[in-house]
């Protein structure tokens, strides 16, 4: 959850700085934590 969260604040921060390779990460980022959190949970 925590992370999901922290991944959120960092995509506003990459969509407000880096234009769209901030939100080509950022997009990364959303991915990489829900499969962490799908993982958990399971």
């Amino acid at each position: 959850m925590r992370i999901a969260a922290d991944s959120a604040g960092m995509i506003v921060v990459l969509e407000n700085g880096c234009g769209d390779r901030g939100k080509a990460i950022a997009a990364m980022m959303a991915i990489y934590a829900w499969a962490l959190h799908r993982c958990a949970i399971v």
